[in-house]
C-alpha cells in the first residue's frame, strides 16, 4: 500500500506541477516509511555486511548540516554543462541519481574533514 500512495504523490506532482500544489512534501514522507519498513527488515544483512550504512549513520548530522551547500553549488553549475536551470524535474531517476550523488559527495567530504581536524571537526561540520 505504501509503494502504491508513494506513486500516487510523485505522479500527482508531476500532473499538478504548474499548479502550486504541493505533493512532494507527502511523496516524501511516504518514501521516509517505505525506507524505514526496508531497513527495518533488512537490518542484519545492512549491519552485519555492509559497513557504509554505519558510517552514514555516524555523519548524518554532518550530512544534514552541509547538503544544502552542494545543492545550492550543483544549481549554479546545473546551466554550465548543458542542463536545464534547477533541479531535474519530472524524472524519478535524475531525482534519486542527484539524491545519491549528493550523499555520497558529502560523505567523502565529511570523511576528510574528519581526517583533517580529527576531535576539531566536531566543531566544524557536527561530527
Amino acid at each position: 500500500y505504501l509503494v502504491l500512495i508513494t506513486f500516487v504523490f510523485y505522479i500527482s506532482e508531476i500532473y499538478f506541477y504548474s499548479d502550486q500544489v504541493y505533493f512532494q512534501y507527502l511523496f516524501k514522507v511516504s518514501t521516509c516509511f517505505i525506507w524505514l519498513f526496508y531497513l527495518y527488515e533488512h537490518e542484519s544483512f545492512l549491519t552485519e555486511r555492509i559497513d557504509f550504512f554505519g558510517y552514514l549513520g555516524t555523519v548524518s548530522f554532518g550530512i544534514f548540516f552541509i547538503h544544502g551547500y552542494f545543492l545550492s553549488f550543483i544549481k549554479l553549475i546545473y546551466p554550465y554543462i548543458g542542463l536545464s536551470n534547477g533541479y531535474p524535474k519530472g524524472s524519478m531517476v535524475l531525482y534519486l541519481s542527484l539524491a545519491v550523488f549528493v550523499i555520497f559527495i558529502n560523505t567523502v567530504f565529511l570523511y576528510y574533514v574528519k581526517k583533517i581536524f580529527k576531535s576539531s571537526s566536531r566543531l566544524i561540520i557536527g561530527c
